[in-house]
């Protein structure tokens, strides 16, 4: 048997090398429930922070406020508004039913329990292409892969590691057997149709995924029946699933709801982003990635044969997927990773031994200096720090003058207000954005903008005064006009609508951290 150890080759290492050799040939021969707890310990210690920090991105406390109004029984789209697939805020509605709303720990918990899974799955994978035990270690360098990087995008609970597992079951199901095996059930075509729909609730770029399923589908062996058979079924799987998604919205009432902000609101947002900031985004954040890859990089080797004709094309439609909508955020390339991962282990073929023991070197440093990142992170960028401050002294602000049953309504982007003050939105809006907008990802998102107005959705002002006319929400929190999360330029008495009702209805009763709040008048 060769090591999968990049570089290995009998009589050709030196002492260290050949004691990292022996002691992952011993660690992947380990039984699977071993293995397993291999996967979870490096889990743990690699994302430890995740276990005491509250938030590495806005994005999870906006998910967190959206899961906790739709426990309150409102509907996405039309109750709880985002423009992405209602996926994540599901999975954070799942686990605070069955925890209690707000407890962001135990959505971290099974995010470890997917990324294991993951890893579990990925082993699996590796280990029939490559045909012996090595193939393991493509799961093993996954689950520490994925936390190489900045916190807010590889150490948040968001959607690209948890829709990489039913990717990683799909493709698993999928895998054309070796040369001389017993072909593949023709269910598993349709399980992998189903999962890629799964995926694709948490974000649609993961529905290319598909694509590859269907390319390496019909390269593989069989007769031409046999392969359109399987991709018929592989489609009626994705289908069937994406049916079911559209009947809830279609039989719900929802319809008009899902269709502006889950579908047509997108359009506008891909649309708002220049082509020389395309261009500079795709250059800038590639590189960034790259430097964090750069020990699997090194490590790469292109396969061939059945490999080839698996790997590639699931590499390829995901880094594909990162272009999508053109922002290319890092944490975007995070659906790339597993397939990249096996690339490291199809082949029998020894990486150099300089460039395995330099990818080790980087892999141990970038697996310290992203943990350590993450406990720092407040630090290594301060305004964080103030700003999580200011959010604890609003929410215990706001929670000394309510009910755990009140509705407060927060002004521009601060959804961690909701999760620390432990109260619901009052409307439907978790954010401002669509109201001011600062569009993610653009120019109008920069704190000094001053020419947003033309990403302004009418509609979103129409919702939002409608939610406050018809349910005025307890408390009203301006944390644009605290200057909190670059929202400085647009405090409520910029928008006269809004300006008003408050002026109306609402009396200033405090200013914690600087942050103007409303209660509402007796």
């Amino acid at each position: 048997m060769h090591s999968d150890v990049p570089g290995h080759s009998s009589g050709a290492l030196p002492g260290p090398g050949r004691s990292l050799s022996a002691a992952l040939a011993a660690l992947v021969r380990l039984p699977a429930g071993s293995w397993a707890l291999v996967l979870l310990g490096a889990v743990v210690l690699t994302r430890l922070a995740a276990l005491f920090c509250p938030f590495f991105a806005t994005d999870e406390a906006t998910y967190s406020a959206l899961a906790s109004r739709i426990l309150e029984g409102a509907a996405p789209y039309v109750g709880a508004v985002d423009h992405k697939p209602v996926g994540i805020e599901m999975t954070y509605a799942l686990v605070y039913a069955a925890v209690g709303r707000n407890h962001i720990l135990f959505v971290r918990l099974l995010f470890f329990a997917f990324l294991v899974a993951n890893g579990l799955v990925l082993s699996r994978i590796g280990e029939r292409l490559r045909g012996d035990p090595s193939g393991r270690l493509a799961g093993l360098v996954y689950v520490i892969a994925s936390a190489w990087g900045l916190p807010g995008d590889v150490a948040a609970a968001n959607t690209e590691l948890f829709l990489n597992l039913p990717l990683s079951l799909a493709a698993l199901l999928i895998l054309p057997p070796a040369p001389g095996g017993r072909p593949l059930p023709w269910r598993n075509f349709l399980l992998a149709g189903v999962l890629t729909g799964i995926a694709m609730l948490f974000k649609y770029q993961a529905a290319l995924a598909g694509g590859a399923w269907a390319l390496t589908t019909w390269l593989s062996e069989g007769g031409v029946r046999a392969r359109i058979g399987r991709l018929a079924l592989l489609l009626a799987g994705f289908c069937a699933l994406t049916a079911g998604y559209l009947a809830y919205f279609a039989f719900s009432g929802t319809w008009d709801g899902f269709l502006f902000w889950g579908l047509e609101f997108n359009k506008s947002y891909v649309e708002a982003l220049p082509i020389g900031l395309l261009l500079w985004n795709a250059t800038y954040y590639t590189l960034i990635v790259a430097g964090f890859w750069m020990p699997l990089l090194l490590c790469l080797r292109i396969p061939s044969g059945r490999a080839a004709r698996f790997v590639l094309p699931w590499a390829g439609s995901m880094l594909l997927s990162a272009t999508v909508g053109g922002r290319f955020f890092p944490h975007y390339y995070l659906m790339a990773l597993p397939p990249v991962c096996l690339l490291l282990f199809v082949r029998p073929i020894p990486v150099a031994a300089w460039r395995r023991n330099l990818a080790v070197v980087l892999g141990v440093g970038l697996t310290v200096a992203s943990l350590a990142l993450a406990f720092t992170w407040d630090q290594v960028k301060p305004h964080l720090l103030v700003h999580r401050e200011a959010f604890r002294e609003i929410g215990a602000f706001v929670d000394g003058r309510t009910s755990r049953e009140d509705r407060i309504f927060v002004w521009g982007n601060s959804p961690e207000i909701y999760y620390e003050s432990d109260r619901v939105m009052g409307t439907r809006f978790p954010f401002c954005n669509y109201h001011t907008g600062k569009i993610w990802g653009t120019t109008a998102d920069d704190v000094d903008a001053t020419d947003t107005e033309q990403y302004i959705v009418p509609r979103a002002w129409t919702e939002l005064l409608a939610d406050l006319d018809a349910a005025p929400p307890r408390l009203i929190v301006d944390a644009a006009a605290g200057r909190l999360d670059r929202f400085d330029l647009h405090p409520i008495s910029r928008y006269p609508e809004l300006a008003r009702r408050v002026a109306q209805r609402y009396r200033l009763v405090g200013k914690p951290a600087g942050v103007p709040v409303y209660e509402l008048l007796p």
